[in-house]
């Protein structure tokens, strides 16, 4: 499942359903529009809906433009991942029925790097290490999160 670049689409909701999920955002497509017909920064969020009662895992991949520039932090019981002028919100992740929506692993690429991560690891040391909720972490602060082998789930 893959966004649409549109410039009028500020806004998209990704769902997959049921069964095995993957979900891939590349930032760092020159096709995508960045500025609007009166040359004004384009800002878009893409929010990924992950509900499901099978908790199959899904893969969420994101080749990233700027690995320095990524940043995640907790919005009320959703997970912002922000880069540059692009916020994927994963949404309730930090709620009291995560377990609905946190089988999702996140494979985040930049260059010849890939790190993948469950969510639930990193929504767990998020709320270890920020219990209120108002930290905004880097990518490397969550490195201490223990990474997974990288995989691609369809061909397991």
């Amino acid at each position: 499942i893959k966004p649409l670049w549109l410039e009028e689409a500020h806004k998209e909701i990704l769902s997959g359903g049921g069964e095995e999920d993957f979900y891939e955002i590349n930032l760092n497509d020159e096709r995508r529009p960045t500025l609007d017909k009166h040359q004004k920064t384009i800002f878009r969020e893409i929010t990924i809906d992950n509900f499901d009662l099978d908790k199959v895992k899904d893969q969420l991949r994101i080749a990233l433009k700027n690995y320095n520039s990524t940043l995640l932090s907790r919005k009320n019981d959703d997970l912002k991942i922000s880069h540059q002028n692009e916020d994927i919100i994963l949404r309730n992740v930090f709620a009291d029925n995560r377990a609905l929506y946190d089988h999702l692993e996140v494979e985040f690429q930049y260059k010849n790097c890939t790190k993948t991560y469950q969510i639930d690891a990193i929504v767990q040391y998020m709320i270890t290490t920020d219990p209120l909720g108002t930290a905004i972490f880097s990518l490397d602060a969550i490195n201490s999160v223990t990474t997974i082998p990288n995989f691609n789930s369809r061909d397991a």
